[in-house]
């Protein structure tokens, strides 16, 4: 029996995210001004924090904690129902055959969001609750707290505020603490790669990546009908523990150089990470992933230099820097010594369905041909320098 009761309110702990949280939403404004020196202690004193890296950026995290959809999936749960706003309710069960209207469902109260950053909830202990339960969902509450780590990974961290002294709050303590951290876990697992996947992911990107060290080349024909060509150089850089390339991009006329990145492992996200900077002064940063066998994908947000937009300030205009541009990139290795390299703009991820808007074969050369060294402007051999006007 005891098992069973404790299973209960570990799956109110669970949907409660983790959250010693509490009162009656709208009420909250007029509870707030009755605090007691006591309770206000209380709540600057003792608080209970568990904290997780979810490979999503953080924009897109938040969004999962606004629908019922997302909350299904993030908060493992087999229903949901959810009016986002200062105030409103998150309603949530384990049985997807059960009432959320009735009294013995999980219900959470928003005090306060920013959106994409943070969100504050205070949990309803449902009918039937142990007495430490009502307890802490009537004193505490918990704030959601969403910090961009990477433009594709987020911290997300849960904190419970509120915590008493004595027996029964050392029982909810103990309780939250292990039960947030299960459900920070299960988010974890559900939204992006776990801890295990991670790691053996990791692993098989560095070791992908290195593998493509030294020169390769592709030759191929240009949108307006003439040769284009490309090269790009892979090194194992600073003590090995990075990947850098180079890109050169051209046709005939000579090469230009096109891009440089590094890639490594960071050690504030376990990701395998890059930072791309592109002729012109464009940026690009995201992370790399093993996307099917022998295949890396590159997600990337691209910053464009110079690319501020107009935006209403006021009764005027201001200028603003324009959002990023969503790029993917896939390496497929079809041998040791040939890979195809399938760009796609608009998307930052692998989409099913997506076409790519370029397709490049690559070979490794032990030499670099000729034709792939001469820098666009430099004399052919036999022929006049080009005009420097």
């Amino acid at each position: 029996m005891h098992h069973a009761r404790d299973r209960k309110v570990l799956l109110f702990v669970t949907a409660a995210l983790m959250v010693a949280i509490p009162i009656e939403g709208s009420a909250f404004a007029q509870q707030a001004t009755k605090l007691d020196s006591t309770r206000i202690a209380r709540v600057g004193g003792r608080t209970l924090s568990h904290s997780t890296i979810i490979h999503m950026p953080a924009d897109e995290l938040f969004a999962h904690f606004t629908t019922a959809e997302g909350i299904v999936k993030a908060w493992s749960v087999a229903k949901a129902k959810v009016d986002f706003r200062v105030g409103g309710q998150i309603r949530t069960a384990y049985n997807a055959d059960a009432d959320l209207d009735a009294p013995t469902s999980i219900v959470n109260t928003i005090l306060a969001f920013e959106p994409n950053r943070m969100i504050t909830i205070k949990a309803t202990a449902p009918a039937g609750a142990p007495e430490w339960l009502q307890l802490v969902c009537r004193e505490a509450f918990s704030v959601i707290t969403f910090e961009p780590v990477s433009p594709l990974a987020t911290r997300l961290t849960i904190t419970g505020v509120g915590y008493g002294e004595g027996e029964m709050w050392d029982q909810a303590y103990a309780f939250f603490d292990k039960g947030n951290q299960w459900t920070l876990d299960e988010m974890k697992r559900k939204l992006g790669p776990g801890d295990e996947d991670g790691a053996a992911g990791v692993g098989g990107v560095m070791e992908l990546l290195r593998s493509f060290e030294g020169d390769w080349v592709f030759e191929t024909t240009g949108p307006n009908g003439k040769p284009f060509y490309g090269r790009t150089r892979f090194d194992a850089i600073v003590d090995g523990t990075w990947i850098g390339a180079d890109g050169w991009l051209g046709g005939e006329e000579g090469m230009s150089p096109h891009a440089h990145w590094v890639a490594g492992v960071n050690p504030a996200t376990g990701m395998v990470e890059y930072t791309n900077y592109f002729e012109k002064g464009h940026i690009g940063t995201g992370h790399i992933a093993l996307v099917a066998p022998n295949t890396l994908g590159f997600e990337m947000l691209v910053y464009t230099a110079g690319g501020a937009q107009e935006v209403e300030a006021g009764e005027g205009v201001a200028s603003a820097p324009a959002p990023p541009q969503k790029m993917y990139v896939e390496f497929e290795k079809k041998s040791d010594d040939a890979f195809v390299s399938r760009m796609y703009k608009g998307i930052d991820r692998r989409t099913e369905g997506a076409k790519p808007m370029m397709e490049l074969p690559y070979t490794r050369v032990a030499a670099v041909p000729e034709k792939f060294l001469r820098v666009k402007g430099e004399a052919i051999p036999g022929e006049p320098a080009p005009s420097r006007r």
